[in-house]
């Protein structure tokens, strides 16, 4: 269990990598929380039990960024309980997990599932609230780009964003 905690870059954004024992750790525990017959007060605790690591919240961005060999339903879990952390706890977050977070987002922006981007949006529209849009420039030039883009999934992905952040 403790491996989840531990990355190889430490806080550095740049060199954050996630442990592939604690990315399966973690949607093990996603695939039991979303399945019918599965002990649900037991995959809450451990999942409790994970969110107080630092890194934790850089595992569920990194699942439904770029987890690609995992189903839709395990990476759209990751997002929506990226989400709620996030309304709790984003400012509580470090400041260089913030940006890993901030990024992965902006790497999905024109994720191909209709249901990934529109749970990517959910967290991005998270980020905006609890940290401002000015706290994230980088957001707004990437939305500019999708929109001029000519792949329909970053047109759309950037107009419903557009629409979830204003």
């Amino acid at each position: 269990m403790a491996s989840v905690s531990k990355s190889s870059g430490g806080a550095d954004t740049m060199m954050w990598q996630p442990q592939e024992d604690g990315v399966r750790e973690i949607c093990s525990l996603l695939q039991k929380q979303i399945s019918p017959n599965s002990p649900l007060i037991w995959c809450r605790q451990q999942l409790q039990h994970f969110s107080q690591l630092p890194d934790f919240n850089n595992y569920l961005a990194y699942i439904i960024a770029r987890a690609q060999g995992i189903s839709v339903e395990i990476r759209q879990a990751a997002g929506l309980l990226l989400k709620n952390n996030l309304k709790s706890a984003y400012r509580l977050t470090s400041h260089s997990f913030q940006q890993y977070i901030k990024s992965e987002m902006l790497h999905s922006l024109g994720a191909s599932n209709r249901h990934i981007r529109s749970t990517v949006g959910g967290v991005i529209s998270v980020v905006v609230q609890q940290g401002g849009i000015v706290g994230w420039p980088e957001l707004l030039q990437a939305l500019v780009q999708c929109m001029d883009s000519n792949d329909l999934n970053h047109m759309e992905g950037a107009m419903d964003i557009s629409i979830t952040i204003t």
